[in-house]
């Protein structure tokens, strides 16, 4: 399935609700092009919804104590989901990127830029678009004139 570069379907994973309609709210007013079609709340959720929407983008909240970010983000590549899947945290600490690359995240971002957070967001979609469409390029095979070149 191709993304269009206009439209991006997106799910939340957040263990917060709050947070998570409020981030949705605001993606969704910032970007009218940006589909927040799912809130995980749960690791396991966010596999599941993950699978249920197909979404072309995951957003994952790291927010310590619990993490539940991180969880979701193991869980969504433990589970062979290679759509990218960006890491989103307060804070630029090193022990949460670190273990969010080491765990798949396609992107990590810290603070709190909406503007940051919906360039991040598009530019891996594009990628991913891009990587998929490289993916399926097909090198045609020779015909009856290139034969006869390589022939000579």
């Amino acid at each position: 399935m191709l993304l269009s570069f206009a439209s991006m379907r997106l799910v939340i994973s957040d263990a917060h609700r709050l947070f998570a309609h409020s981030l949705r709210a605001a993606l969704c007013e910032h970007d009218d092009e940006v589909e927040v079609v799912a809130i995980a709340e749960e690791a396991e959720d966010a596999v599941r919804l993950t699978e249920e929407y197909r979404p072309d983008v995951v957003l994952v909240r790291v927010a310590p104590p619990q993490n539940h970010g991180l969880e979701a983000l193991a869980s969504l590549r433990d589970a062979g989901f290679t759509m990218p899947i960006v890491a989103l945290a307060a804070a630029d600490t090193p022990t949460h990127r670190d273990r969010a690359t080491e765990l798949g995240a396609t992107a990590f971002l810290a603070g709190g830029d909406l503007d940051a957070l919906v360039d991040t967001l598009r530019m891996v979609a594009a990628l991913a678009v891009l990587s998929e469409f490289d993916a399926q390029r097909v090198t045609p095979t020779a015909g009856p004139l290139e034969h006869e070149l390589a022939a000579i």
